[in-house]
């Protein structure tokens, strides 16, 4: 195989992981209309739409979290923190998986406790 041919391997192989990352963050911008989580947890909408994600998925990578919110990872980083403390109470923690992205703790459980909208 020549250099050529290396290269055109390795962007094939480069398109699929990013399609695939594509429709990832697709299905979490997309997750569970018209549901929501108890209001006696006091969360923004932006911080609803964030755990949202993370009900939905093991793992969601930042990126994925920040198009979900509609915000910047700098400011994902402060929902995150004022949401650790809201949820607290409820037994659920946020997580930083390095190289993930977050997670959350008993998702069945987090998933069944939402309510319609």
């Amino acid at each position: 195989m020549n250099a050529q041919e290396r290269t055109d391997a390795h962007l094939r192989r480069r398109i699929v992981e990013l399609e695939n990352k594509v429709e990832r963050l697709t299905q979490i911008a997309e997750t569970a209309p018209g549901k929501r989580f108890p209001r006696e947890w006091k969360l923004t909408p932006k911080e609803e739409a964030i755990l949202m994600g993370l009900a939905t998925f093991e793992a969601v990578p930042i990126e994925g979290l920040c198009v979900r919110a509609d915000c910047g990872v700098e400011t994902l980083r402060v929902h995150i923190s004022y949401m650790r403390r809201k949820i607290r109470p409820y037994g659920y923690a946020i997580h930083n998986d390095h190289g993930r992205g977050y997670s959350i703790n008993d998702r069945s459980r987090l998933r069944a406790a939402m309510v319609a909208a």
